[in-house]
């Protein structure tokens, strides 16, 4: 799996704050609705439970896992035409529940990446007339989310948590097993898991995973509609596989580690009505 390697391509250079419509979905990017079965409804039961006393819905209601893939015809962010051949294949299979505010990310592959996967030593502007306008994970999440909530100001602002599931990349899973370590745990941390804000150094580690900057340039870059936000991460592992968990051995086995054991982290971005006031053009995210 490529996500494994991959880096962010979250770019606070390269994202001035655009929003994103229904349009730029369907610039390149094919959608359906897919099966989302029993292993997520397992996986995230903790979670699901925790949601719906939190919010008062149960994300299991109305979860909708949809697909999205960068596969079809388009104008690139440069403005030339890329014929559906030529797109890069990326990927971004997430689970939708507007009414508990939550979004998983369960297997994501960026455009960027599958470009540089692709074709090794491809230069910037090279890159740039292969990528469509909307391609970063963040921005993926976001528009789509207001295309299933109507695209109403007031119930995209509801979205609160960001999910990231049976999590692959090795650097966020190197973090995750520091702050395991950290906390005097060894390799299973079972649900709740651990909570960080971010005002703990772990807190901030977690935020700085590839798996975890989407949350951050999510609210940074969207605030105009959803505010000022404190955001809050819970860490866990979940295995259906018995494994040693003696803690003996290095990272060099984590490889092995993926196959039995899965990492999660949900995003709390914070209660939506009670966050600062709407439009607040200061930084959205309080570190």
């Amino acid at each position: 799996m490529r996500d494994t390697y991959a880096k962010s391509d979250e770019d606070p250079k390269n994202n001035q704050g655009t929003e994103f419509s229904n349009k730029d979905i369907d610039n390149g990017w094919s959608r359906k609705t897919v099966p989302w079965g029993d292993g997520l409804r397992q996986d995230w039961e903790g979670a699901f439970n925790l949601i719906a006393e939190e919010t008062g819905a149960q994300p299991s209601a109305d979860l909708t896992k949809i697909q999205l893939r960068q596969d079809t015809r388009f104008t690139s962010q440069t403005g030339n035409v890329v014929e559906a051949d030529q797109a890069s294949k990326a990927h971004y299979l997430c689970a939708y529940s507007p009414q508990s505010g939550l979004i998983i990310a369960q297997n994501t592959a960026s455009p960027t990446n599958e470009i540089r996967y692709n074709h090794p030593g491809i230069t910037d502007p090279a890159l740039a007339r292969l990528l469509p306008p909307l391609h970063r994970l963040s921005d993926a999440f976001f528009t789509f989310w207001r295309d299933l909530t109507g695209d109403n100001i007031q119930n995209a602002r509801r979205l609160r948590y960001l999910g990231r599931s049976q999590i692959s990349n090795l650097d966020t899973r190197y973090i995750m097993r520091a702050v395991f370590i950290g906390a005097r745990r060894l390799k299973l941390v079972p649900w709740p898991g651990i909570k960080y804000t971010m005002r703990e150094e772990a807190g901030l580690a977690l935020l700085g995973t590839p798996n975890g900057l989407a949350a951050a340039w999510l609210c940074i870059v969207h605030h105009g509609i959803l505010g000022k936000r404190d955001l809050t991460v819970r860490v866990w592992t979940y295995n259906s596989v018995p494994v040693d968990v003696s803690g003996e051995g290095t990272d060099d086995d984590d490889d092995v580690d993926a196959v039995k054991i899965d990492y999660f982290m949900l995003w709390d971005l914070g209660d939506p009505n009670s966050v600062a006031t709407f439009g607040d053009s200061t930084p959205s995210v309080r570190l």
